[in-house]
Order: C-alpha cells, then structure tokens, then sequence
C-alpha cells in the first residue's frame, strides 16, 4: 500500500493542475488600466473571480486582471513568494502564506462547509456513533479508529478536520496513519481500497457517496467554523491599496448578486468546474451553493472577523507546523482596515 501511495502522491506533486500567469507584470497596462494579480484555483473559490471577469466590472473600475489559476493552496503561497499575484482567495493554506511572506487577510469571501470524512459501508467505525455525547452524529472511537490509516491533503482545512475528529472521539494522532494527498488522488487511491477514512471538500463530498457508496463519519462545521479569505501581498497592500480596494468592492458586489439567486451561484460555479476540465453536475452545484455561503456586505459587518484564522493559527500551532511566536505574527496581519473602507465601516 505503502508504495501505491507514495508513487501516486509524487506524480500528484511533479504534475500540479494549474500554474498561469507570468512573473514581473507591469503595473499599469498599456490601455491605462492598472495590472493586478488574482490567484484562484480550480475548485469553488475560483467562481467569484470568474463572475467579476465574465461581468467585465474590473475593466470598468480601471483594472486590468490577471488571473492565475493554481492547482492547490501550496502552489499559490510558492506563486505568492515569487510575486506572481497580488490578492487571492484561499482557505486555510492562507497561513503559511501569510507567515512566510509577510501577507495580510484583508476580509472573508466565505463560510466554508461541506469538508467531510469517509469511510467504506462495512466499516466497523459505523458501529461506533455518539461516542463523545457533545457530538452524536459522529462516527467512530477509540477501538474502531485506532491503526487506522486517514487520506487527507496536508495544509488545508482537512487536515483540521482530521485533528478535530480524533480529539473529539479520544484517539491520538500517533494512534492512526495519516497520508497526506491532493483531493483527486486521494479519491483514486480510497477507490482501490486503500486506506481506510478519506478526507474530502466539496464538491468531492457531495458525489463520492453516491459514486462508490462511501459513507460520511463527520463534518468540520461538527466542531468548528471555517471560512475562506482574500490574502493580500505585502506590496500590493503596501503599494497598490486603491486597487485592492476597488478589486474588494467586485468580490462583495458578486457575493450579493450570487446569493440573492442561487440558480444563478450553481450555473456559474459549473461554469467554472467545466472551465477547468472537470466534469460539472447542476444538482451537486446546487447542494454546494447551499453548502459555501459567499460573505456578502452585511455578513462581513456580522462576522467575529478573525476568529475563525485566530483559531487556525492556534490549531496549527498545537500540531507543531508553525512556532507560537510565527501564530503570534499571522494573527497581527489579520487586517479590517481594507474591508472596513470598502463597506463604509467608520
């Protein structure tokens, strides 16, 4: 098994999915509209960024975009490094692109819900619901899950979901085996019969059940709240405020649209997923426009902002993949100053 998954996992990594853009743009286009960077990925965090392009509302606010489609969170932060992009949107991978670039989040763009556990029907986890009272819907403890081997993609909020979940039913992490791997080959790899619990986001989560039979065990929104971010480079924030000013202003004005119409959410998001060369279904769309609830206006003014990343860093920090001084530093670079002048907040 151990050679299945180490040869898979390094294909994944030598091959990523995506990596657009060229280095070193100028600021300013050639028609006067000022360059900037966005970085997205193929998944649902790209199809804000989609909209703002195919509405053409960033030319019309003199922007001229250029965007990056990465395969995952690590591929943008190296992007992020090298000054490819100036403002991305992303989910918890946002932390070590902020501590080692010294970026900033700059506001919400999502609640995220939807990221999944799974086991094979037969599974003697099944057996074991309620264990921990606080949580009855959840699968699994001590005897059922330990030696048990997770698939999981490292640096992201599964990788929280894997955590939390063996906390909260009583089981140490040096207790199972963790494999770290993207979310398309983990899907491939669980569907040989390795491993034993897979770790998988939307839109995974809402199809690999009906697909294989795969039974879910719990959820991240069981134990804790995530959202996703917009993470600012440090020059653009230092040098180029207007723009990220103007180009928030867009991301809030789809939120609004897209969540005033659901339909329209779940067309656009298979929109992006086709766009991308993967297969799009409107009824998972749809269940997934209900499931990732895009931050309009008024749900930032609403937010606790910065206690969904405080409690990422933390958790990171408690696993030993960043130092308490480094969690200490991102939770400082956890900003309201831009989203608070986009939405008029004195």
């Amino acid at each position: 098994m151990k050679r299945l998954i180490v040869a898979v996992l390094v294909l994944a990594m030598v091959f990523p999915l995506f990596g657009q853009g060229g280095k070193e743009a100028k600021e300013t286009s050639t028609d006067g509209l000022t360059k900037i960077g966005v970085q997205i990925q193929p998944y649902f965090n790209g199809m804000v960024a989609m909209y703002i392009r195919d509405k053409g509302w960033a030319e019309e606010v003199g922007l001229d975009v250029d965007l990056q489609v990465y395969s995952n969170g690590s591929t943008a932060n190296e992007a992020l490094a090298a000054g490819l992009w100036d403002i991305g949107f992303q989910g918890a991978a946002y932390v070590f692109g902020v501590i080692n670039n010294d970026a900033k989040l700059v506001g919400n763009y999502e609640e995220t819900r939807g990221d999944t556990l799974f086991v094979r029907e037969g599974s003697e986890i099944l057996k074991a619901r309620g264990f921990n009272p606080t949580y009855p819907e959840v699968y699994g403890d001590p005897t059922t899950v330990t030696g048990k081997t997770i698939i999981y993609a490292p640096g992201t909020s599964l990788h929280q979901l894997v955590i939390e979940y063996l906390e909260r039913i009583g089981v140490s992490v040096d207790d199972v085996s963790k494999v770290p791997m993207d979310y398309q080959t983990g899907e491939q790899v669980f569907a040989t019969g390795e491993g034993d619990i897979a770790a998988f986001p939307t839109p995974w989560s809402l199809t690999v059940g009906e697909k294989y039979g795969w039974v879910p065990i719990a959820t991240l929104s069981d134990f804790v709240m995530s959202t996703g971010d917009l993470i600012v480079a440090k020059d653009a924030y230092e040098n180029k405020r207007e723009a990220m000013v103007s180009y928030m202003k867009l991301v809030y004005r789809a939120a609004e649209e897209l969540e005033a119409d659901h339909d329209l959410k779940a067309r656009m998001l298979v929109k992006w997923y086709e766009e991308n060369g993967r297969e799009a279904d409107l009824d998972s769309a749809r269940q997934e426009a209900k499931l990732r609830i895009l931050i309009t206006p008024e749900a930032q003014k609403a937010m606790d902002y910065g206690a969904p990343e405080n409690a990422i860093a933390d958790f990171y920090s408690y696993i030993g993949n960043i130092e308490p001084e480094q969690a200490e530093m991102f939770k400082g670079n956890v900003v309201d100053d831009l989203w608070k002048e986009v939405l008029g907040v004195q």
